[in-house]
């Protein structure tokens, strides 16, 4: 069997020396082979140095460099279309995302889920706005596009192979992949963790790309805009009627 972890990186320089130690750790003794797969969406610090570095040192390690930032959605969906493991983990760099889930998270993927989500049970770590932001993002998603998203479950994930393939026939630029994996109704199983601090570096969805990155799965997975639209519409039409 062969593991793929998707990893998007944008300015990680910081941390990636401590991310690729604890990889090695906990791959190394899953039992299984296993290759790492970094998306550098377009950083501007050592970065793509670093990574590429490690690429050329073990053949396990690839390395896809965009040319700009484009965005974690499309970093994602590019490791996802790049990867070629069984069972496929998508996860941030900042250790957020614990590689010690692995084990479990592979686990329960042999027990026959296509889907395995850790969800966030405590974010201790975070600011008082963060934490309020996370919560109002959450409920706004599951009220306006998707009841079935899981609450404080991000895009740290474990796709077994048909749902990756499944999830390539989706080709939208603007991508919002947790309202996806909603919307495909994939046998998902639930596990619950404990987010820690960041290790270094700085969070990459401050407040301003947070509130762009609901729009972004509001408008693709929601038909309340253009309900907003028609109902707009529709007022203008009746005032310019009562006053022409």
């Amino acid at each position: 069997m062969l593991l793929s972890v998707v990893i998007p990186v944008f300015n990680e320089a910081e941390v990636l020396p401590l991310t690729l130690q604890e990889l090695r750790r906990v791959l190394g003794n899953l039992g299984c082979e296993w290759e790492a797969v970094f998306v550098n969406d377009g950083s501007n610090d050592l970065t793509a140095e670093i990574i590429g570095a490690e690429a050329r040192r073990d053949r396990r390690i690839k390395v896809i460099h965009f040319a700009r930032n484009f965005g974690h959605q499309l970093a994602v969906t590019a490791g996802l279309d790049f990867a070629s493991g069984d069972a496929v983990v998508v996860m941030d760099a900042d250790l957020q995302d614990p590689p010690d889930l692995l084990p479990q998270m592979l686990g329960l993927y042999n027990e026959g889920y296509d889907v395995v989500s850790p969800q966030r049970i405590s974010r201790e770590s975070d600011s008082h706005l963060k934490r309020w932001t996370a919560r109002a993002f959450y409920w706004i998603m599951r009220k306006m596009v998707d009841p079935r998203l899981q609450p404080q479950v991000g895009d740290f994930r474990l796709f077994s192979r048909a749902a990756v393939l499944s999830i390539r026939q989706f080709r939208e630029q603007h991508r919002f992949m947790r309202g996806l994996v909603a919307w495909l109704g994939l046998r998902e199983v639930v596990i619950p963790f404990e987010r820690q601090p960041r290790v270094a570096g700085e969070t990459k969805y401050p407040f301003w790309k947070m509130l762009r990155f609901a729009w972004t799965a509001i408008s693709s997975f929601s038909a309340m805009p253009l309900r907003m639209a028609i109902s707009c519409g529709i007022i203008l039409t009746v005032l310019g009627a009562m006053y022409s």
